[in-house]
């Protein structure tokens, strides 16, 4: 084993249980599990890979080197857009995390009012709990009546406002005035 994976081990141990470690250890990191066997024949076949497309790709790399080399703009305006593209990803994470507790939160509160009204109905009766419901529903009926009332007379100025306004225009253009 080399060094990092030491280093990672002995901080496993530390938080893992030993069998979890053991587990990992026999199963992750020995010469013969089938992970180090999958990641030797992948990295067998990547080099291979390199090796038959570098005569290829060394003409284009070495091409968009000296591209890069002669126009440091370019290179800027790269690194702009790709902290560009990096922010508005962090961005969309935050949103779809807020909005995902968000919508937790207010599930939460769904159910708390549900159960609120159960145990409200479980611990006062059917009947007096509809009798409460009656006196609120009322109250809540008056207080629409008053604030309906309100936004009618509010209406009621704005319209005579509007029509004082249209009569002193219409009053002013047969006078000459503009």
């Amino acid at each position: 084993m080399d060094m990092p994976v030491d280093w990672l081990f002995a901080m496993l141990k530390g938080v893992l249980p030993e069998t979890s470690v053991e587990f990992l250890n026999q199963h992750i990191l020995h010469p013969q599990a089938p992970f180090q066997i999958l990641k030797r024949t992948l990295m067998d076949y990547a080099q291979r890979f390199v090796e038959i497309m570098w005569p290829i790709l060394a003409p284009l790399v070495d091409r968009l080197v000296q591209a890069l080399h002669s126009s440091p703009d370019l290179v800027v305006l790269g690194f702009f857009l790709l902290v560009v593209v990096v922010i508005v990803q962090v961005m969309s994470w935050v949103q779809r995390m807020m909005m995902f507790w968000t919508r937790v939160a207010m599930r939460i509160v769904f159910w708390a009012g549900v159960a609120a009204v159960v145990a409200i109905l479980w611990q006062r009766g059917l009947e007096a709990s509809m009798r409460d419901a009656a006196i609120v529903a009322s109250k809540v009926a008056g207080y629409m009546a008053s604030v309906k009332e309100i936004f009618w007379e509010q209406y009621q100025m704005y319209e005579a406002q509007e029509r004082a306004r249209r009569r002193s225009t219409r009053g002013g253009k047969a006078n000459g005035w503009t």
